[in-house]
């Protein structure tokens, strides 16, 4: 796991787990725990990426909440990366 500063201010924890860990079903419980953290220390807007063809990661992270950003954005954050991720966002309601 690593913590990551971005320009703008922007804070990115890297964060991955083996295939293991999904098969018993920690994976939700890992990304709920980190959003309520995120949600405490006062951040209004929680953004993630994965990978396109990681269909089990998109819908545990759809199970948990996150809703994937318009075609739009994606393609604007997408330019600056190596690949076309798929860009997800939990609703925090201050939108």
């Amino acid at each position: 796991m690593e913590l990551r500063e971005f320009e703008g201010g922007h804070t990115a924890l890297v964060a991955g787990w083996a295939t293991s860990a999904e098969e018993v079903g920690l994976g939700p419980v890992f990304v709920r725990a980190l959003l309520g953290q995120a949600l405490d220390s006062g951040h209004s807007d929680v953004f993630l990426r994965v990978r396109p063809d990681n269909l089990p990661a998109i819908r545990m992270y759809e199970r948990v909440g996150f809703l994937r950003v318009t075609d739009e954005l994606a393609a604007e954050w997408n330019k600056a990366q190596p690949i076309a991720y798929t860009w997800m966002q939990y609703p925090t309601g201050d939108d």
